[in-house]
C-alpha cells in the first residue's frame, strides 16, 4: 500500500493510494481527425471545392488538395449541414475566389454559388449530372462520382511523383 502526504495550506492530511481499486476506463477512442487548419481561400492558387455531391466524406477533398499543394473550400449546401466552416465557403454568401485551378467536386452551381467563381482561371467539374449549371462554365467537365475521380487522381498523381 501506498501513502502520500498532502499539504494543505491549514492542515496535512494522508492519503491512502490503492491501484488495485482504481477501475478500468469505459472510454474508448472512436476516432480521430486532423486538426482543421485556418487560411483564407482568396489566397489560394489552386481550390479543391464540394457540394453536394460530397456530403458523405467530405474530408477526402483533403487528399486531392494536398496532392495538388491547394485548399479545400465548400458550396453553400455543406456549411447549411455543419460539415464545414463559413470561412471556406465559396459564393454570394461566401467568398469570391480567384485561383487559377478550382476543382467543383459534386456541386450543382446555383447561381449564388457561381457568383463566386468570377475570377477563376479554369474550372473541372466532376458531377453524376452533366447539365448541372456548373457545368456550362467548365473548362472540363467529367460525369461520374466525385470520390472515384479523387481516388483515381491522385493515385496518378503519385505515380507521375
Amino acid at each position: 500500500m501506498f501513502s502520500y502526504e498532502v499539504v494543505m495550506l491549514k492542515e496535512t492530511e494522508k492519503i491512502d493510494y490503492h491501484p488495485e481499486k482504481i477501475r478500468k476506463s469505459s472510454l474508448k477512442l472512436l476516432d480521430t481527425c486532423k486538426k482543421v487548419e485556418r487560411y483564407d481561400i482568396t489566397d489560394s492558387e489552386v481550390l479543391i471545392s464540394g457540394g453536394g455531391g460530397t456530403i458523405k466524406d467530405f474530408g477526402k477533398l483533403e487528399l486531392l488538395a494536398d496532392a495538388l499543394h491547394g485548399q479545400v473550400s465548400a458550396s453553400r449546401k455543406i456549411i447549411d449541414q455543419g460539415i464545414a466552416t463559413r470561412g471556406i465557403q465559396v459564393g454570394q454568401s461566401g467568398k469570391t475566389v480567384n485561383p487559377k485551378l478550382y476543382i467543383a467536386l459534386g456541386i450543382n452551381g446555383a447561381i449564388q454559388h457561381i457568383e463566386g467563381l468570377k475570377n477563376v482561371e479554369h474550372i473541372i467539374s466532376v458531377n453524376t449530372n452533366r447539365d448541372a449549371p456548373i457545368c456550362s462554365l467548365s473548362d472540363l467537365v467529367v460525369e461520374g462520382d466525385a470520390f472515384e475521380f479523387i481516388d483515381k487522381i491522385v493515385l496518378k498523381i503519385k505515380q507521375n511523383k
